[in-house]
């Protein structure tokens, strides 16, 4: 059984002085521990999480200890795959991203960590713009960038970690290989 929570870290913003929320966060965080000792079942959790959360994992009994055993911090992409990921998305929905957009975003970006959740909002909201505006064979271009707001973050999270760990021996992946093998 496969049970992936995405956005775990909301699972944390419950007020301080709030014991009902923060008690129904552990309730429900010792429930995805007791998998661990289900022996007839072989349950995988997998966590997306703000990297900037991973701290507050010790605020929970057990959980720390199970996210260390499978935690995978997913790595800054490069100039070249963050020109795929801008250009990609367009291609497959039947458009193009126009040369000067692209160097402008990358940079933008510059060497900033955690921007790929601001790029893909902003390409969202930038595609969106370009939908409803453009013409025939129209590139989205930077009149759509900067008529969706730009790469404003304010409504974005950072970059996530991703966090895999298996709920029956975790750390072990079903052949007996460690996580760290995979």
């Amino acid at each position: 059984m496969l049970i992936v929570v995405d956005q775990f870290e909301e699972l944390f913003r419950y007020e301080p002085d709030d014991r009902h929320a923060k008690d129904a966060a552990h309730a429900f965080v010792e429930l995805l521990l007791e998998g661990s000792r289900a022996a007839d079942i072989p349950i995988y959790v997998v966590l997306t999480m703000r990297s900037d959360y991973l701290g507050d994992c010790a605020h929970v009994p057990g959980l720390a200890e199970a996210v260390n055993l499978g935690e995978y911090l997913i790595p800054r992409l490069e100039r070249k795959q963050l020109r795929a990921a801008i250009e990609g998305p367009a291609v497959v929905g039947d458009g193009a991203v126009a040369y000067r957009l692209v160097q402008h975003l990358l940079n933008e970006l510059g060497d900033e960590e955690d921007q790929l959740p601001v790029l893909e909002h902003a390409l969202m909201r930038t595609w969106a713009f370009w939908q409803e505006d453009h013409a025939e064979d129209e590139e989205v271009d930077l009149r759509h960038y900067e008529s969706s707001g730009g790469m404003d973050p304010s409504p974005i999270t950072p970059m996530r970690s991703l966090i895999v760990f298996r709920m029956t021996g975790i750390g072990m992946w079903p052949n007996g290989c460690s996580d760290a093998s995979r």
